[in-house]
């Protein structure tokens, strides 16, 4: 079963950036965005408030949900934006005071696993991927670029020969992510002077061994995916 939720969030207002929207609250504990300056309104699962901090956004939306991805249930971040709207500081942050949600998301995975004293045993593997001009390229190894998609026996769609490097800590997995985002491809642009081009996936397999009775185990395997996907505009449609 699927469950996907939709949040917004919105730069804060200033001299360059006026306020064009306004929040309303609805009492299906739903969010609408109302545009002020066309009167056209959008409604989302929760809008966040501008003042809000990477963490305060983390604490809210996000840590609540990584129990389940540590009892088998795949879980995927996906950031949407247009060019400089705030899509890396949200996701990655500035370190080391404002961590972003994908550092965030790694330590409290760890933090977890080691309070949960039914864990006999984890395993972590990290991957890390950029589709750039429907190339499939492996930030974790530049040698491996254009990589071919395969689907497996049980209908599972995979990268074939990507990258998947076990982890201890989460203070590997960012080096990890630091590691990979240096061989992102990037370009200036009006908005951002270095601005990704590209598609990037960065996902973790996590497998779980728990002892849930005397003598009886549970393994679960999932996938916990984190995704900075570009908006890309087209001029010729709204």
């Amino acid at each position: 079963m699927e469950n996907i939720k939709v949040f917004i969030r919105v730069k804060p207002s200033n001299s360059k950036n006026p306020k064009l929207f306004n929040v309303i609250k609805g009492d299906d504990n739903l969010s609408t965005l109302l545009n002020n300056k066309t009167g056209e309104s959008f409604t989302f699962d929760h809008v966040i408030k501008t003042s809000s901090t990477n963490k305060e956004i983390f604490e809210e939306l996000f840590k609540p949900n990584i129990h389940h991805v540590l009892n088998g249930i795949n879980m995927t971040i996906f950031a949407y934006g247009q060019t400089s709207t705030g899509k890396t500081y949200t996701m990655q942050g500035e370190l080391p005071d404002n961590a972003g949600i994908i550092p965030l998301t790694l330590k409290e995975i760890f933090e977890q696993i080691k309070k949960d004293k039914d864990i006999i045993d984890s395993q972590i593997g990290i991957s890390f991927i950029e589709i750039y001009n429907e190339s499939i390229n492996d930030l974790l190894d530049n040698s491996k670029v254009n990589l071919d998609l395969r689907e497996t026996a049980n209908k599972e769609v995979i990268v074939n020969n990507l990258t998947e490097i076990k982890i201890k800590n989460h203070e590997q997995a960012f080096n990890l992510l630091m590691k990979g985002n240096e061989s992102k491809i990037v370009a200036s642009t009006k908005l951002n002077e270095k601005s990704s081009r590209s598609h990037c996936i960065f996902r973790l397999n996590i497998e779980i061994t728990k002892n849930v009775k005397k003598n009886c185990f549970w393994r679960r395997r999932n996938r916990k995916s984190i995704i900075k996907k570009p908006f890309k505009f087209n001029r010729f449609s709204r």
